[in-house]
């Protein structure tokens, strides 16, 4: 996007309340929109509905830009709570065609992991029928979640973590990893 179209479109929106569930995004509008955003530490949708219900009351619509298998937990609890939503399905959300292959490549040239660290319910749900596969017992590996909605997903496909990370940032992950690599 070209730096005067940008700054148009976001000079609009730098005295709004802005929000994001994790630091990634966080860092994204940061860097690529210059917005501020609040809820960083979030890390999921239920705790980022507290931030955002605790905030200045909304009294215009609610943006939610957001993807097309989103979770209902934003949009439900703001209307509960009296806050008009304008949903966008602004992204898809896709497996990546390669994974099949890429998991392959990896255990034939490494072996299987050990250590699987999953950073989305998405990623489980495009990775767990891989894993199955693999024929091992699903007690072989160590399963690592970013968070609380990652760690339910894990536990719906009867894939139980090992460790879910105190926040959802690569310092917390390292840190599950390490405590599980200590067994």
């Amino acid at each position: 996007m070209e730096d005067s179209m940008k700054d148009s479109i976001t000079s609009h929106w730098k005295h709004k309340m802005n929000f994001s569930v994790g630091e990634a995004t966080a860092n994204l509008a940061k860097n690529l929109l210059d917005l501020d955003t609040r809820g960083k530490e979030a890390g999921s949708s239920e705790k980022l509905c507290n931030i955002i219900l605790g905030s200045d009351p909304v009294t215009k619509p609610f943006l939610f830009p957001c993807s097309n298998i989103r979770k209902d937990t934003i949009p439900e609890v703001l209307k509960q709570n009296g806050i008009s939503v304008q949903e966008i399905i602004s992204y898809e959300t896709v497996g990546n065609p390669d994974l099949r292959s890429c998991w392959q490549e990896i255990v034939s040239q490494q072996g299987l992991p050990k250590v699987l660290v999953f950073f989305s319910p998405s990623g489980v749900q495009w990775s767990h029928q891989l894993i199955k596969d693999s024929k091992e017992d699903l007690k072989f590996f160590k399963f690592v979640a970013i968070g609380p909605s990652t760690e339910k997903a894990l536990c719906d496909v009867g894939m139980i973590p090992c460790e879910v990370a105190k926040k959802p940032n690569a310092i917390a992950i390292c840190e599950a990893v390490k405590n599980v690599m200590k067994f």
